[in-house]
């Protein structure tokens, strides 16, 4: 009978022993599971600052650039480089030199460099107003002696004005686009 009651004792203990083990590793199971959890909330968390101060950052570029559009702009305003007229029932052309090198050497500069939008425009965005800029230089230094007495530059092929102008309705597309997909992404 002694040895029983030794035994049933020691299942007692061991029971006992057992239990707070088996409740220690739970409450570690509990703490470590708590943790992971916390720290993935937490991770994106900093993801989704971090986008949304990205997209602030497109955001601005975008509308930065939106300023230079009214010089691509197959529209006569102030500010276009191109202008249309009519001379013996045909359409003639011109560019207009002072706006050109404006845009080439100032608007354009400024706005990607000094100002630092290029850093977050979009790689096809910021390729399609290189390659406008590429087209102006040409023709500013194809005709460089070429102008009238309004500072208007004949084109010679007019190809080159409606090349600007497809990269014009090109960029405007893009840069709504982009604004558009970043408010959907952020939302």
């Amino acid at each position: 009978m002694e040895e029983y009651t030794i035994d049933y004792e020691l299942t007692k203990i061991a029971v006992s022993i057992g239990g707070i083990v088996v409740t220690i590793f739970l409450a570690f199971i509990g703490y470590w599971w708590a943790q992971r959890s916390w720290r993935k909330q937490k991770e994106m968390e900093n993801i989704l600052q971090l986008e949304a101060i990205q997209y602030k950052d497109k955001a601005a570029a975008c509308k930065a650039v939106w300023s230079l559009l009214p010089y691509l702009a197959n529209k006569e305003t102030p500010k276009n480089i191109f202008i249309v007229r009519s001379e013996n029932h045909e359409k003639v052309i011109y560019c207009r030199k002072a706006l050109a090198e404006e845009f080439y050497d100032n608007a354009m500069p400024d706005t990607f460099y000094a100002q630092g939008h290029g850093i977050f425009m979009p790689d096809e965005i910021r390729d399609k107003f290189f390659d406008a800029r590429i087209q102006i230089r040409r023709l500013i230094d194809a005709a460089r002696n070429e102008t009238d007495d309004k500072g208007h530059i004949k084109l010679k092929t007019p190809e080159l004005a409606h090349e600007v102008w497809k990269i014009h309705e090109s960029l405007t597309t893009l840069i709504r686009n982009e604004i558009a997909n970043g408010i959907k992404e952020t939302t």
